[in-house]
């Protein structure tokens, strides 16, 4: 199980409470004698509580968690996607808070413990940030999104999408856990030989990284065929290449540590990791859609069955 708002992702060991309200509207109406009669009027709005603990080695902290002020901020109504559930709705984030747990030596954020209050939002919305993969289709949850001529073939696209996404997240996991590595290397431009400690470390996650990212591209003959059906996948891909490639030149640089000066080993080797970690954050709507699309693909496969 997972969870998605908008396109931040939660990982499933990043929860750790989950409550919902669901609510009844009545009108009060007063008698000469006895008890006051009820009136029903409506439905009110569900409210969701969750905990989640962002930790460095699950996904970004930072990012997530200014991903989720800003929503607030914009008072922005949200497409909620929770486990094989589907889609719950859209909600707004109504109140937010944190903790912070642990910081690194630079005052970094590497755990926070957020709570969250959602309130159901009813109403017009503005194309969501999960774009057209939470669209509502006449008669189905997505509508014509594949043709009918692709039916057959779906399972094994979504098969396809789904395996994708977890090399991506695979790959993002070990870049996340480097972050830390590679900025206590920075700090150390002072003391190049102390930092050449952190570097059997780097170099570990490179190569993790890496062998997600690697798999992912060996998959681009099976993207190709998904492609003029998922049009983010396309995205996906180019962007997926570009991670390794920027991942690849900076375990490069890194290897040369021990042959040249810190500016010429060092410098682009952040360099190059800092424009994977760029590219990976670009990717996180894209790559949500992909996520969502994969959910919502079961909900219509099962509504077609009860149907039938």
């Amino acid at each position: 199980m997972y969870c998605l708002l908008g396109d931040i992702a939660f990982e499933p060991i990043d929860l750790t409470e989950f409550s919902e309200t669901q609510q009844a509207s009545f009108a009060e109406h007063a008698v000469m004698r006895g008890k006051p009669r009820l009136q029903a009027t409506g439905d009110g709005l569900t409210t969701l509580q969750f905990a989640a603990r962002l930790h460095h080695q699950i996904g970004g902290v930072e990012s997530r968690w200014r991903a989720l002020s800003a929503a607030k901020s914009a008072q922005r109504a949200l497409a909620l996607v929770w486990g094989r559930n589907g889609v719950k709705g859209n909600y707004v984030i109504t109140d937010l808070s944190s903790t912070t747990l642990f910081t690194d030596e630079q005052g970094n954020v590497l755990c926070r413990e957020i709570a969250i209050s959602l309130t159901e939002y009813v109403g017009e919305l503005d194309e969501g940030l999960l774009g057209a993969a939470l669209q509502l289709g006449d008669s189905s949850i997505l509508g014509s999104i594949l043709p009918q001529n692709l039916t057959n073939t779906l399972s094994a696209v979504k098969n396809t999408v789904n395996r994708g996404v977890q090399l991506y997240q695979a790959g993002k996991r070990a870049v996340d856990e480097m972050k830390n590595t590679v900025a206590i290397m920075r700090q150390l431009k002072s003391d190049p030989q102390s930092a050449l400690a952190y570097l059997p470390h780097a170099l570990s996650g490179l190569d993790q990284s890496l062998g997600a990212f690697g798999d992912l591209m060996g998959m681009r003959t099976a993207f190709d065929a998904v492609r003029p059906y998922l049009g983010v996948v396309g995205e996906f891909v180019e962007a997926g290449q570009a991670i390794y490639d920027a991942l690849a030149l900076s375990k490069t640089h890194f290897e040369q540590s021990n042959a040249t000066g810190w500016e010429n080993w060092f410098v682009p080797a952040d360099n190059a990791f800092a424009d994977a970690v760029e590219h990976i954050d670009n990717l996180a709507t894209t790559t949500a859609e992909m996520t969502a699309w994969v959910v919502l693909r079961n909900d219509e496969e099962r509504d077609d069955a009860n149907r039938d």
